[in-house]
């Protein structure tokens, strides 16, 4: 099972990685859009790029549910759960 803690570290640099931000600015309750200034690019790359490194199947539906850092990490820890990566 995936813990919160193993996995928030991991997300956090994957932003860094795709959205140019100041890792300041990377907080749990950051919103992607209006916090980050991720766009609707960047956030389809942000799925291609979880799917990959955590070996889940995210879709662009999932986008709706993931507005905050704490929301995409609670995102990859159910589908990793649900798939028992």
């Amino acid at each position: 099972m995936s813990d919160y803690s193993e996995i928030y570290p991991q997300v956090e640099a994957l932003l860094l990685q795709l959205f140019c931000t100041d890792p300041q600015r990377l907080r749990a309750d950051a919103r992607l859009v209006e916090d980050l200034y991720a766009d609707s690019l960047e956030l389809l790359d942000l799925i291609l790029a979880l799917n990959q490194h955590f070996s889940i199947e995210l879709d662009a539906d999932d986008l709706a549910a993931m507005l905050t850092l704490n929301d995409v990490v609670l995102r990859v820890q159910k589908q990793r759960q649900h798939c028992h990566c």
